[in-house]
């Protein structure tokens, strides 16, 4: 019987095996790596995920995970300059007690 864990391993390995080929192509296009995170996400959630209830999806773990995955690739490949937001994804920027709040 197949776990849990073991079928997120197989899940990771499927994405990771894409994120080069996407990568390489946001390279193509001169996409700044804070962007790539996120539009990878967009590809993979559109190109390999099956969804029936998109609104339970971005509220389940399986989001969260998918996430994680990705993002844990880009900050293997660039390090934490693919960990800061982009301009795009940041809506408000405020202060409370001097220190800045991001809201997104």
């Amino acid at each position: 019987m197949v776990t849990d864990t073991e079928n997120w391993k197989i899940v990771a390995a499927v994405i990771h095996d894409a994120l080069p080929e996407i990568d390489k192509m946001f390279s193509q296009v001169n996409m700044p790596i804070t962007s790539r995170p996120s539009k990878a996400f967009d590809i993979v959630r559109d190109t390999m995920l099956e969804v029936s209830d998109w609104k339970t999806f971005f509220l389940s773990t399986a989001h969260g995970k998918i996430l994680t995955i990705i993002n844990d690739w880009y900050h293997g490949r660039y390090g934490k300059i693919s960990m800061v937001l982009p301009p795009e994804k940041v809506d408000t920027l405020s202060s409370l007690f001097k220190r800045p709040i991001c809201s997104w």
